[in-house]
């Protein structure tokens, strides 16, 4: 994926995820479906090439942090953690020190096994979080 698609792929993903309701002609919030192709894309990349996934995991928290892409990215990266955890943990650790977007997003995880060794060292890293 040449840089020019990654950069329309973050931000079509991103817009998507922060205007998905819109005012409908009778004043009812109304889903809208912007870029589900952008969604669609993501995905298959966290199963079919989780490097590339990662990467745009981290260039959409350095581009948005806004409530709506966090609750939205935090279960892909929680996909990618659970299906590649020898993969990326290293690496999580070593971003959750010296990254504070990176390490807001781990706060929006939610654990599949909470108590699991993997997960507890992904808590230490993430810091005072609720799970």
């Amino acid at each position: 994926m040449d840089a020019q698609s990654r950069l329309q792929l973050v931000s079509d993903w991103i817009e998507h995820h922060l205007h998905q309701l819109k005012w409908g002609a009778d004043f009812v919030l109304e889903r809208q479906d912007l870029h589900p192709d952008a969604v669609g894309q993501l995905d298959c990349l966290v199963r079919d090439q989780p490097e590339v996934a990662w990467d745009l995991v981290l260039e959409i928290v350095h581009a948005n942090r806004s409530d709506d892409v966090m609750v939205s990215l935090a279960p892909i990266l929680g996909i990618l953690l659970e299906h590649h955890p020898d993969l990326f943990i290293e690496r999580l650790e070593k971003l959750a020190i010296s990254d504070p977007h990176f390490k807001e997003l781990l706060g929006w995880l939610i654990p599949i096994e909470p108590g699991s060794a993997f997960w507890s060292r992904v808590r230490r890293s993430a810091g005072d979080v609720q799970w």
